[in-house]
Parts: C-alpha cells; structure tokens; sequence
C-alpha cells in the first residue's frame, strides 16, 4: 500500500468514526492532518486564543424561541435553511466524506446568531452561509461601509451579549442585493457583527 493509499484510508476511517460518535463528542479530528476544530485546538495550547469585541447585528424582530432545523448530508452536498431567520447554508459536494446529520438552530431574541451541530465537525471544503439582511437594524444605515458586517465563532454561548459579544474568529464575507454571504470550514457556534470594538 502506497503512502498516499494509507493516507486516504486513515482520513476515511477517521470521518467514518466521528459520524459514529455521538454529538457529545468535544474533539473532533478532521480528514484533514492540518484542521483541527477550534476547541481541539485550545484543548493543545496553555494560553487562551485572545478575543475580538463585536457590536452585534440585531433583528428588528425578536425571534421568540429557538428554531431549529436539521438534515442528513451526503457527499454530493446540500443545504438548511430558516426562512424565519433569514438563513440557508449550504454545503458543497465533496465537504463530507460519509452522509453526516446536522442541524442548525436561530438562537431566540434579537441578536442575529446561530448553533450548528455537530459541534466540532470540520469540512474538507468550506460551506457557505447566507443571511438576508433585511429584517435587521444594519439594513438601510445610510453611513455604513459595505464590509461592515462580519461573521463571528464563538465557542461557548456566554460569549454572546446583546450591546457586546467577544468573537473567537471573525471573518468577512460579501453582500449582493439584500443577503450577506460568508464561509465557514467547521461547526459550533455563529453570530453576525457590524463593528469591532466597543466596552
């Protein structure tokens, strides 16, 4: 057997007993030697990762509960969606190696963010999340600047508050029309911000 046959042996073993595991599970290895979900990560490093502040994006609505939808995707891909959050995501063919039942869950009140479970599970592509920002107070300020809104990883829902949230990972994204669209390569918890900073 080749190096490179033992290689994709052990990344298909590896995904195939993650999807075994049940969703308690708090280290995930990914297929791939160099992705490691975050909490694996700070399990491996004596000193926390630092923080980023976030303004929050917020609904003009408040959601009264939690909306949860799940799904079981295969390797040819698929997506979720929440009409009443605004938000799909979608996950490209080939992320997953093995059909892989997920789920996503609007978390309630007026903070535009979001928990996705499996937690810890990490995509061999990135999949991308699509939030419409009408229906929230960032929608229609007249003196923003077009890449202020951002996509935030937070690790534990205490992070999570409603003037200020501290952000493990922030990334950015692109806005066409109405909806905001970014990537995500692994799972655990989401919010949307429209500005850094703040006390």
């Amino acid at each position: 057997m080749t190096v490179r046959s033992r290689t994709i042996a052990f990344a298909t073993f590896s995904i195939a007993a993650f999807a075994a595991c049940s969703v308690s599970d708090s280290t995930t290895v990914s297929p791939r030697s160099d992705r490691l979900a975050p909490s694996s990560v700070a399990e491996r490093s004596s000193a926390p990762a630092p923080k980023t502040r976030v303004k929050p994006l917020h609904r003009n609505a408040k959601l009264a509960s939690a909306i949860t939808v799940s799904g079981t995707i295969g390797t040819s891909g698929g997506s979720l969606s929440i009409p009443e959050a605004g938000v799909t995501v979608t996950v490209p063919a080939g992320a997953l190696l093995v059909p892989v039942k997920i789920s996503m869950t609007a978390l309630p009140g007026d903070v535009v963010a979001y928990d996705f479970a499996p937690h810890g599970l990490v995509f061999l592509k990135p999949i991308s999340i699509a939030q419409r920002l009408a229906g929230t107070k960032e929608k229609g300020k007249k003196d923003r600047s077009p890449d202020s809104v951002e996509l935030g990883y937070f690790a534990l829902p205490g992070q999570l508050g409603t003037l200020i949230s501290e952000v493990d990972e922030l990334s950015g994204g692109s806005e066409t029309g109405e909806v905001f669209t970014s990537s995500i390569w692994h799972f655990s918890g989401y919010m949307l911000g429209c500005g850094r900073g703040g006390k």
